[in-house]
């Protein structure tokens, strides 16, 4: 079994989330004239886009030392974006480095998805909350709301008619246990808490014992149909309990996908950072990857290591969502 792609730079680790990823520059990049990227900054400043009315507050995950696709130059399109945030797909990273390399430079603003109580309201509110934003990115289940609700046509409400659309996938079976991992190490799920689980002193060893108490929670299926859920642009959010259901989902989830113009799979995040960066306008050679943060469940085990029961019933939890990742595949692959 393949794993994500591991990179490490030649300083430093720069973020964990079952994945690393790095930018290796070479002297002739690191070696640009200050001078035109000061040219540039100006040239933002003295004739701002429409959408660069308002500067976003800084994001602390940006590294100060770190080199950043620098602002497009004045005049150069700043295409829109709404980013689809799935659960555990590595879309934390995406979010944070959509951030440090495309809006903070260019001053560009993320919409805002939540109101004062925290609720997503309706989309006439959503609208006007989220006046004149340029990016649907944020790392909140409002995204996911504001999509599995509201679908393309709220999407469109907030952004207009022209925007780039981006969504990441991950292989079924490993997100799901990437779930179950990151849960019962972060003790947030309540069955787990009512047994007084705790970590073992030589790591993982054994911990498969809470995944059938973690598997028949109230919201096991939920979790297992992710991508069948949400994907389908303003369809039920309930789980589906019998494979006609689930069949009937699982078209209308892959012709959602199709509508996205960028279908990125974690596995191949390389080439899901090329996509992006064409349909933005940037240079996948100078995108930086140094971020402050780091999260994640690190040396979890992965499917080749469950028990076989255990690996039996993960494979047909997500048997839905599998289909949906089997159909990305071939559509990332049958773009290039």
């Amino acid at each position: 079994e393949s794993e994500p792609p591991r990179l490490s730079h030649p300083v430093r680790p720069l973020l964990a989330r079952h994945i690393m990823i790095s930018t290796h520059r070479s002297p002739a990049r690191l070696a640009a004239p200050c001078l035109l990227a000061t040219l540039a900054v100006l040239a933002i400043i003295l004739s701002p886009s429409p959408a660069a009315l308002e500067t976003p507050p800084h994001f602390s995950h940006c590294v100060a030392s770190a080199t950043y696709e620098p602002p497009l130059a004045a005049g150069a399109p700043r295409p829109r974006l709404a980013f689809l945030k799935l659960h555990k797909v590595g879309s934390t990273t995406a979010h944070d480095l959509f951030i440090c390399n495309y809006l903070q430079p260019n001053l560009l603003k993320r919409c805002d998805l939540n109101a004062r109580d925290n609720s997503l309201g309706s989309l006439a509110a959503l609208t006007q909350r989220a006046a004149g934003c340029d990016a649907i990115i944020e790392h909140d289940e409002h995204n996911q709301e504001v999509f599995r609700r509201f679908g393309f046509h709220g999407w469109d409400t907030l952004l207009g008619p022209r925007y780039v659309k981006l969504v990441l996938l991950r292989e079924p079976t490993e997100r799901l246990l990437s779930r179950y991992f990151y849960n019962i190490d972060h003790h947030d799920n309540v069955p787990l808490a009512t047994v007084g689980w705790t970590r073992s002193a030589d790591g993982w060893s054994g911990d498969w014992n809470a995944f059938d108490l973690w598997a028949n929670a109230t919201k096991h299926l939920v979790e297992a149909q992710h991508y069948l859920t949400i994907l389908q642009n303003g369809g039920p959010a309930e789980p589906c309990k019998a494979d006609a259901c689930g069949r009937e989902r699982v078209g209308v989830a892959i012709s959602t996908l199709r509508t996205f113009d960028v279908v990125g799979i974690l596995e191949e995040f390389d080439k899901f950072w090329a996509d992006v960066c064409m349909q933005l306008g940037l240079s996948p050679a100078l995108w930086s990857t140094e971020l402050t943060t780091w999260k994640v469940s690190q040396g979890r085990p992965h499917m080749r290591d469950a028990p076989l029961a255990i690996a039996q019933r993960v494979k047909t939890l997500v048997r839905f969502d599998s289909e949906i990742y089997r159909a990305a595949l071939e559509l990332n692959r049958a773009r290039r």
